[in-house]
């Protein structure tokens, strides 16, 4: 397997995003494209959150709540992931840290002063509104029906406080398909375009004032990253998209790596619906028993694999 051939197909790079954009914009010129469905975004700016346990021990966290809306008359597949980069070069995902979420909730709801059941109570029928929805949940959802809102909340921890700018990236926005025609060929060659949507935000003063205060009104930018990243129908993307999660990379060049599992995650579950435990951001070693699970289920169903062009994904044919 030819891993510098992945991240050449998968190539969602955000990392190199300068060197790629002139290009991406030429070569988009050539393509007719169109644009199937897309989920809009609003956010509330990022803050710190100070979980305090039962020992009196303080953690930081950072959140942010979001929603999420569907004008389409049709459901869309949720398959929404978030990661966080700072400045520091630091990489988190949102994840789930259920005793956190409550929390957070009851401060964002100005329930923190009752009792811890009574909290958790409204936390649960906040959820059951489809409201305050972690990660995890909007995956077992599975779909946003039609002029649906669901409002989500991620959290990420190990966040560095020294980082005075932070940029995050969602995917799992938009679908959006290149068309084109092949010289001397009439067919009609789709592939997809994968699009990242970029936050930049920056906070100055030091690590205490960060964890202190929102970051409001520190919205550097916005902007989506496009690339593009195989055939539309073709299981051999699928195939490359299971061998990207556990590419490493050269030893001097760790962020070309941690791209390619990131855009091989985000571009897997939008593809197929396959769910396992693994979190880009970390070493291939720690993921290895979701990357086997994975890779037991690619073979255990790809024969059976037949593409859906009104779902836009693959599913198994019974």
């Amino acid at each position: 397997m030819n891993y510098r051939h992945i991240f050449s197909i998968l190539a969602v790079s955000f990392l190199l995003l300068p060197l790629f954009a002139e290009t991406d914009e030429k070569a988009m010129r050539t393509f007719a494209l169109k644009k199937r469905w897309e989920i809009e975004l609003n956010y509330q700016p990022p803050r710190y959150f100070t979980y305090v346990d039962q020992l009196d021990s303080r953690h930081n966290y950072l959140y942010f709540v979001y929603t999420l809306t569907n004008k389409t008359t049709e459901p869309i597949r949720l398959a929404v992931d978030i990661v966080l980069k700072t400045s520091t070069n630091r990489y988190c995902q949102d994840s789930f840290y259920p005793l956190v979420e409550d929390e957070i909730i009851a401060a964002e709801e100005k329930l923190t002063g009752l009792p811890l059941g009574v909290r958790k109570d409204a936390a649960k029928k906040f959820k059951e509104r489809g409201k305050y929805l972690n990660g995890r949940e909007l995956w077992n959802r599975g779909e946003i029906k039609a002029n649906e809102i669901l409002t989500a909340l991620a959290i990420f921890d190990g966040v560095d406080p020294s980082a005075d700018e932070i940029e995050f990236f969602f995917g799992g926005l938009v679908d959006v398909i290149k068309q084109h025609h092949e010289k001397g060929n009439p067919k009609l060659v789709q592939e997809y375009e994968c699009k990242i949507y970029r936050i930049l935000y920056t906070c100055a003063g030091d690590e205490f004032h960060r964890v202190s205060q929102s970051w409001e009104e520190q919205l550097l930018g916005r902007k989506w990253i496009t690339r593009n990243y195989g055939p539309i129908g073709d299981k051999e993307t699928v195939s490359k998209l299971v061998e990207a999660l556990s590419y490493v990379g050269d030893k001097d060049k760790p962020e070309e790596g941690l791209a390619v599992r990131l855009a091989g995650w985000w571009l897997l579950k939008r593809l197929v619906n396959v769910n396992a435990n693994y979190d880009p951001t970390l070493p291939v070693e720690e993921n290895k028993e979701s990357i086997l699970l994975v890779r037991e289920w690619w073979y255990c169903n790809k024969e059976k694999l037949t593409y859906n062009w009104t779902l836009n994904r693959f599913e198994i044919k019974q």
